[in-house]
């Protein structure tokens, strides 16, 4: 698996552009947005997306939250797996840019204003929750996993929130030069600034234990291989605490490598890692989102009732199987599936 790390999001564009003139990527290919944010604005620029100067186009005129469009346009990607917070049924839709210059791009265009955007293209968008479930939404096709680490940071803010914490050194290379530290070093268009680290109490976890238990999860549950693997930082841009950034592209490059086969530590730790959880008996409240989780299966009761005993995830396995009668394979899909969307029920809103 080729694994590209890139400071921003708009690199992924040189990433996967260069993919193909290699030969590694044949389009049309499908792009898995692994992300706290579709990343799915329409760019509006004076530069063509056609243009063949493509670091040229990127570093002037595209942004962190519209560099999958022009890809689409462009006829590199033709369908698009967001794996977010909702599930949303596969749709169809349209893409185009006005007088087919590659500058106005717009989407879901209406049938009676189709002459006007004569490279006009349909392609398929669909948005899921469900990573185990990836195998059966893959086409026939090559496929690129697009990975931000904001998604594991649990921030789905539409602002940043982090201050880059850099030293003197870097702070003077960053606003002289506003470059990229991966080899692409692109120039950036902005810099975060003006806020304090943390100024605003967070309404997720930015732990990083639980940056590690939802790394662990995600690629202990993923069923794809992809032929090109990015993953983002987006600590330059804010999105990702700057204590977070290296130790989250470093575990992932880890897992995705050779991913976990069990996560043994004690369960009852993990659930507590935040602070805003609150549980009455059988009823769970987030007190952020003001959400009440309180109908569980008997199954799930007996996964809750086995975490406060500080059972193993290993030791619940082996109780599902005696007491419930589960095949060993789906007893442990079951269960991370359980605890992670009772995870991101209460961190990822």
């Amino acid at each position: 698996m080729h694994i590209e790390v890139i400071d921003e999001h708009h690199e992924a564009y040189l990433c996967i552009e260069q993919s193909v003139r290699r030969g590694g990527l044949r389009p049309p290919v499908e792009l898995f947005h692994v992300d706290s944010h579709p990343d799915l604005n329409a760019p509006s620029t004076a530069m063509s997306c056609y243009d063949r100067n493509s670091r040229r186009y990127v570093e002037r005129h595209l942004g962190i939250d519209s560099y999958i469009a022009p890809l689409i346009l462009r006829g590199i990607i033709d369908r698009v797996v967001f794996v977010g917070k909702h599930d949303l049924p596969l749709k169809r839709r349209l893409i185009g840019s006005v007088e087919g210059e590659g500058k106005i791009l717009k989407f879901d265009i209406q049938r009676n204003f189709l002459p006007f955007f004569p490279d006009c293209r349909p392609w398929a968008y669909k948005e899921t929750t469900d990573v185990r479930g990836l195998s059966r939404l893959r086409g026939a096709g090559a496929c690129v996993l697009d990975i931000d680490c904001d998604y594991f940071s649990c921030n789905s803010h539409a602002e940043p929130l982090f201050r880059p914490r850099l030293n003197s050194r870097q702070e003077w290379e960053l606003h002289r030069k506003l470059t990229s530290g991966d080899p692409y070093r692109i120039h950036l268009q902005t810099l975060v600034g003006g806020r304090k680290s943390m100024a605003i109490p967070p309404p997720f976890n930015a732990s990083a234990r639980w940056a590690d238990l939802a790394i662990d999860y995600f690629t202990f549950l993923l069923p794809i291989k992809p032929v090109l693997t990015i993953v983002c930082r987006s600590v330059k841009s804010g999105y990702t605490p700057s204590y977070l950034g290296d130790r989250i592209v470093a575990r992932l490059q880890r897992r995705l490598a050779q991913p976990p086969r069990t996560i043994g530590l004690p369960l009852r730790t993990r659930l507590a890692i935040a602070p805003h959880m609150i549980r009455h008996g059988e009823t769970w409240y987030n007190s952020f989102t003001g959400e009440f989780f309180d109908r569980f299966s008997l199954t799930q009761k007996a996964i809750l009732r086995s975490i406060d005993r500080g059972k193993t995830l290993g030791e619940i396995l082996d109780q599902l199987r005696r007491r419930f009668g589960i095949d060993g394979k789906r007893a442990a899909f079951d269960l991370l599936w359980f605890i992670l969307n009772l995870k991101r029920r209460f961190f990822l809103k």
